[in-house]
């Protein structure tokens, strides 16, 4: 039976030749999925006019075709955000995986009434997460207060709620032994 496990195993065999790495761990595949004997997905290109998108088309449709049961391939282009080709291209270089997501400057909390206003348009961070196969750890406010700390070297006297989760994700990742 088909998985998305077993698609994306599979199509983390498929190179992006410019990157040097597989399309998976590059987040290139989304929206994936499966029906019957067909497989359908969105390859987020890092440019839209990206010259080797037919290549690495083919090279994921022949993957997918050499599975049991699988007859039919659709795939669809998309291309990446400014920010999403910057972090893939960074994460490429450094083979950092991540292991967590904070949006900051996420919205504007009222001082008066504690009402939240996205000032900077609608949030894309959960479906950037997704993407990116981590989890979206915390959305911090635009805060005067967290500036004016900052700017006094006394960062680690920011109050927020949202700072528990994080704090505690930071304390969980394992150290490195070098």
């Amino acid at each position: 039976m088909l998985t998305s496990d077993l698609v994306m195993q599979a199509l983390s065999s498929v190179q992006d030749p410019e990157l040097g790495r597989d399309l998976v761990s590059l987040n290139m595949i989304r929206n994936l999925a499966i029906k019957d004997d067909t497989i359908a997905f969105t390859l987020q290109l890092t440019i839209p006019g990206c010259p080797l998108k037919d290549h690495m088309a083919k090279d994921a449709r022949e993957t997918l075709l050499s599975l049991p049961g699988v007859h039919h391939v659709h795939i669809e282009f998309g291309s990446m955000t400014v920010e999403e080709r910057k972090a893939a291209h960074l994460l490429n270089r450094l083979d950092i995986p991540i292991q967590g997501m904070v949006e900051n400057m996420s919205y504007f909390r009222c001082p008066g009434c504690q009402e939240e206003y996205s000032i900077f348009g609608p949030s894309h961070s959960t479906q950037l997460a997704t993407d990116f196969n981590t989890t979206l750890v915390a959305h911090l406010p635009v805060d005067p207060d967290i500036a004016e700390l900052c700017d006094r070297g006394k960062v680690e006297q920011v109050q927020l709620p949202e700072m528990a989760d994080l704090a505690g994700l930071i304390l969980a990742v394992p150290k490195s032994v070098n």
